[in-house]
């Protein structure tokens, strides 16, 4: 199968590995996006790692150690300075490896060859040592159940090289801690940290990766977020690509090279296509519960003015039906320009407003309750909410049209989260 380029790079954040043409995992973590890899597939190498939590000061002064953002100019390279400050695997130098396991630090080394289709892999030091070696084809195979194609073994590395190096190491990192740590410089003694190290390079395509998020704004964060929420769901909304679908691997236990090992159950989530900001799905999906991220951006006029005529036939004390109008108009128009810390905070204080606004109805509201003769209310009810006094709103396309003929209310559980932020950023501001 020939490489592939990843679909979304999102430093220490977000990656989209494809598995082929259209279909790509979705990884989270500090150890992600910073660059595009083929994976241990590739290499032609072995490396040694340590737990960053080994390093304690007394080791390091015992031992001279430098860690490798020390060995970093930060004004210099400031994204690889920010990679080897939050990696938790730290690659050592092979000269000071011995002296970190007669100190009881556990040092671990992976290796692999593509001309030979060798993985190794040991754990020596702090316990017993642990030795296991196969061949990656066979591995695929095995875990593939295919014999034969090239691209059904090659598939099977994307995501089996991972899961075999969790499971040898007990779940304590995966590939992709180790594809980090060998970009980075070593921890070292002697000042060879950087021998054979490119941190410009490094740099340069992690800026490429921070630079093909233009355009995207928050949804990338977004992805992250609702990806993490959906842990028990068998599929979920995915901005930027629409739908995620959950794929799971069951439990093997396969015997390789005359030794054990047992593969836990591995599931992930995969998407098709290329992201795109025309893919990101709207938030009233049932698939996921809503985030604050995308609820505001979300609303449509006509949302917006049922919610204004609702709180003003009851607004909380102390306050007008105007002012409450206002506050909500204002409310949409900061959640819709991409602000998801000003709608995390004005979530902070929801329960206590949501007491004092009454129960949506369920028919006919638009037609019972009456209208606020406010300024504001009347520029709703006539055309779509704008930012800029010229750009229409991003996910919040025109319903003013059809406004006077459609009775048909929102669902109610979207009418309520989204009540609550507008009341919440109302109290919040006014304090």
């Amino acid at each position: 199968m020939k490489a592939l380029l990843p679909k979304l790079l999102a430093p220490g954040r977000l990656l989209a590995l494809p598995l082929d043409e259209d279909t790509s995992v979705l990884l989270t973590g500090a150890s992600v996006g910073w660059f595009a890899s083929d994976g241990l597939r590739a290499w032609t190498r072995e490396l040694s790692v340590i737990d960053r939590r080994d390093v304690t000061q007394e080791l390091r002064a015992r031992l001279g150690l430098t860690l490798p953002e020390e060995q970093i100019a930060i004004g210099r390279v400031p994204l690889t300075h920010e990679a080897a400050s939050t990696a938790t695997w730290l690659a050592v130098t092979s000269a000071i490896a011995p002296a970190l396991r007669a100190s009881n630090v556990r040092v671990y080394t992976v290796g692999a060859d593509k001309l030979t289709s060798r993985f190794v892999y040991e754990a020596r030091g702090a316990g017993p040592d642990v030795v296991f070696e196969c061949d990656m084809v066979e591995f695929a195979s095995a875990v593939s159940g295919d014999l034969a194609r090239n691209e059904v073994l090659s598939r099977a590395l994307v995501t089996g090289l991972d899961r075999l190096v969790r499971a040898l190491s007990g779940g304590r990192f995966g590939e992709h801690d180790l594809l980090l740590a060998e970009r980075l410089p070593r921890l070292s003694s002697d000042g060879t940290g950087l021998a054979d190290v490119q941190v410009e390079r490094f740099e340069e395509d992690a800026a490429r990766a921070q630079a093909s998020l233009s355009g995207f704004g928050s949804d990338v964060a977004e992805l992250a977020l609702v990806i993490g929420q959906a842990a028990g769901a068998a599929s979920s909304r995915a901005p930027l690509f629409g739908t995620a679908e959950k794929r799971v691997e069951p439990a093997k236990s396969l015997t390789l090279g005359g030794q054990r090992v047992d593969l836990k159950e591995h599931s992930f989530w995969v998407v098709s296509g290329e992201p795109s900001r025309d893919r990101t799905v709207d938030t009233k999906s049932s698939t996921m519960p809503l985030s604050p991220f995308g609820a505001g951006a979300a609303v449509a006029a006509e949302e917006l003015d049922h919610l204004r005529r609702v709180v003003s036939a009851a607004p909380p004390a102390g306050t007008s039906p105007m002012e409450v109008s206002a506050a909500l108009e204002d409310a949409v128009r900061e959640a819709a320009s991409d602000t998801p810390v000003a709608l995390a905070e004005s979530a902070a204080p929801l329960e206590a407003p949501a007491a004092l606004v009454p129960s949506p109805p369920l028919a006919n509201a638009k037609t019972d309750l009456p209208s606020v003769p406010s300024k504001s209310s009347a520029q709703s009810s006539e055309a779509p909410l704008v930012q800029d006094d010229s750009q229409p709103l991003p996910h919040a396309p025109s319903h003013a049209p059809k406004a006077a003929e459609d009775d048909t209310e929102p669902g109610q559980g979207l009418w309520f989260v989204l009540l609550l932020i507008g009341v919440a950023y109302f109290i919040w501001h006014g304090r």
